[in-house]
């Protein structure tokens, strides 16, 4: 199989993967933390399984091997995903998916001040504008008695926060960082057992929390860390754009929830640019892998 293809399948599997997470979140009579407890274990499981089945070195050793970097890369996308849950069931799903959905362009702004990548003129705009379309999908929620405006701002800042996991794994690529979702599982679900009162589950909520730890999360993650290690990143976060599509018509034909005005001019606005800036970046990244082909060419030209 080319590369390419088996970039292409593990991006697409990922987000069809993940689609029903918003769902299952929905239709579970499951409090916050609680909740959290159980997909902090799932995900701690389900990746530990695969770190242990996919090579000789022992889970410890693998862990150890993260140094700090990979300690401070878990926290993140332990907070990001306590913050997720907590952004559901605080505003709409649309809303939720369509704000969080900004990451790759708050991920560019992050790489510039901790990679210290320049970024080109695209990026700058696609920030300016996805952030007017967030402005957007907010002013729905602006006052009233039913206002989601704390969700809303919770997304924002689980946008923020998983795309400093995700360039801070860039930062080094020689550190085999998937065991960090191990030790992000386990951060997730050692705060959350102290915060809940109560870890008891409804029997009817038993199948959808098992299929949304041990299925849903673990899975969909693994696709998606690996996916960019065969395709170019914008060409991940480009197919990731089909989940702000999918799950909220997923969640309006399970359970009827709507989608406002305001969210849906932003979400359309926000789709629009976040399409167009992925576009962009791979043309650019095509045209920087011929340019270097040539110049190889050129070299062994030279040589000959």
């Amino acid at each position: 199989m080319l590369p390419t293809t088996r970039g292409l399948i593990l991006a697409f599997a990922g987000v069809l993967i993940i689609t029903p997470d918003t769902l299952l979140v929905r239709l579970m009579q499951i409090d916050t933390w609680p909740l959290l407890f159980y997909r902090g274990l799932g995900m701690a499981a389900g990746v530990g399984v695969y770190t242990l089945l996919r090579g000789r070195k022992s889970l410890g050793k693998r862990l150890r091997a993260l140094g700090l970097i990979g300690i401070v890369t878990a926290v993140c996308f332990s907070t990001a995903n306590m913050l997720f849950v907590n952004a559901v069931m605080r505003t709409s799903v649309a809303n939720t998916l369509a704000i969080i959905s900004t990451a790759p362009i708050w991920g560019a702004l992050l790489s510039a001040v901790v990679l210290r990548e320049r970024l080109p003129l695209r990026t700058w705009l696609a920030v300016v504008l996805a952030a007017l379309c967030v402005v957007v999908i907010v002013s729905g929620d602006l006052g009233g008695a039913g206002s989601h405006l704390t969700g809303d701002i919770v997304a924002l800042t689980q946008s923020v926060f998983m795309s400093l996991g995700f360039v801070l794994i860039r930062s080094r690529p020689d550190v085999e960082m998937v065991p960090c979702m191990v030790l992000s599982g386990c951060i997730t679900a050692t705060v959350s057992f102290f915060s809940a009162g109560s870890l008891a589950v409804m029997p009817q909520d038993v199948g959808l929390l098992l299929v949304l730890c041990l299925v849903v999360l673990p899975c969909s993650f693994l696709c998606l860390l690996n996916a960019p290690r065969y395709i170019p990143a914008p060409e991940v976060n480009m197919i990731l754009l089909l989940e702000m599509i999918l799950a909220p018509i997923l969640v309006w034909a399970a359970v009827g929830e709507t989608v406002s005005h305001t969210t849906l001019a932003g979400g359309v606005g926000l789709f629009a640019v976040l399409l167009v800036h992925s576009l962009l970046a791979m043309h650019a990244n095509g045209k920087k892998r011929g340019q270097a082909v040539r110049v190889g060419e050129a070299s062994v030209t030279t040589t000959e």
